[in-house]
């Protein structure tokens, strides 16, 4: 589940327009952490993915299914 949730937010940033260290600031943490993200190097905490659901209009459960 994680490398799709990996996979969807580098997706749902490049429709959006928006910079990984736009999403950072949205997120008030740093761009090196978002980028951890990202890549997989980091565990994103839960309110985390709440926020990035909410940013891009869509569920949690949009955020982690498979496309």
């Amino acid at each position: 589940m994680n490398e799709i949730l990996y996979r969807n937010l580098v997706k749902l940033r490049k429709q959006s327009g928006m910079s990984s260290r736009d999403i950072a600031m949205y997120l008030h943490v740093t761009p090196a952490c978002y980028s951890n993200y990202e890549h997989g190097r980091r565990q994103i905490p839960l309110d985390i993915v709440v926020k990035l659901a909410e940013l891009y209009q869509i569920t949690i459960d949009e955020l982690v299914r498979a496309p």
